[in-house]
């Protein structure tokens, strides 16, 4: 029961993470109120190449996933030379709000944070005790 009370705080931590100070700022003065839904039911993608695009996001995000150091991360992600619009794909499926405009160092600097950077700040959370 612990574990899964650690895992949901996991999630919710995270999803915190990803907003801004502002926003922080406007769900502590309950101005901005948080909802869980269901996450939307995927497409069947009929382009072919888009299926590609996609399975290789996935894969990638999920070896992001098991880094455990920003810098091993970076390092991977900086090995694939992956176009602006690659990057933004990624970004995408971590839900990391406005990248329309960043640049491809920006891009990779913000999915490091909101993966592995969220992951290390919860850790050191739980090693506080």
């Amino acid at each position: 029961m612990l574990k899964k009370i650690i895992t949901l705080f996991k999630i919710f931590f995270t999803a915190l993470d990803k907003l801004s100070e502002s926003q922080l700022n406007d769900v502590a003065a309950e101005k901005l109120i948080i909802k869980f839904e269901y996450p939307p039911k995927t497409k069947d993608k009929s382009a072919p190449k888009a299926e590609r695009a996609e399975s290789v996001s996935i894969d990638v995000c999920k070896k992001i996933n098991e880094f455990t150091s920003r810098e091993e991360a970076r390092e991977y992600l900086e090995s694939f030379n992956f176009k602006k619009s690659q990057l933004t794909e990624i970004a995408r499926y971590y839900k990391i709000l406005g990248v329309s405009k960043d640049t491809k160092a920006q891009l990779v600097y913000k999915i490091i944070e909101v993966v592995v950077g969220s992951k290390l700040r919860f850790e050191a959370l739980l090693d506080s005790d």
